[in-house]
């Protein structure tokens, strides 16, 4: 993927963000990997979801580490996909 227009150049800002990101993606998905076997985020309520990331931050917060960092990061994503699932399926009159 390409780097967008606006930070092509730039001297500063958003240098090295793209390697951290990589980072972050490779880890978290060697931790889904790693967890596959789990059931599905989407059969999980959205509190339950809540309270695991709350979770998750107190343990980052003792060890802040790459492996915390993506349970941290994937947790969000899968709150962030369920909340944004429910709504499409309210707008589209579904029952959730």
């Amino acid at each position: 993927m390409p780097i967008p227009e606006e930070y092509e150049g730039r001297p500063h800002g958003m240098r090295g963000t793209l390697p951290l990101i990589g980072t972050l993606a490779i880890w978290m998905f060697r931790k889904l990997w790693r967890n596959r076997h789990k059931r599905h985020w989407l059969t999980l309520s959205e509190k339950f979801l809540a309270d695991r990331l709350a979770a998750e931050y107190q343990e980052f917060l003792l060890s802040p580490t790459w492996d915390e960092a993506a349970d941290l990061a994937n947790l969000a994503a899968m709150c962030a996909d369920h909340r944004a699932r429910s709504k499409a399926a309210l707008a589209a009159g579904e029952e959730t």
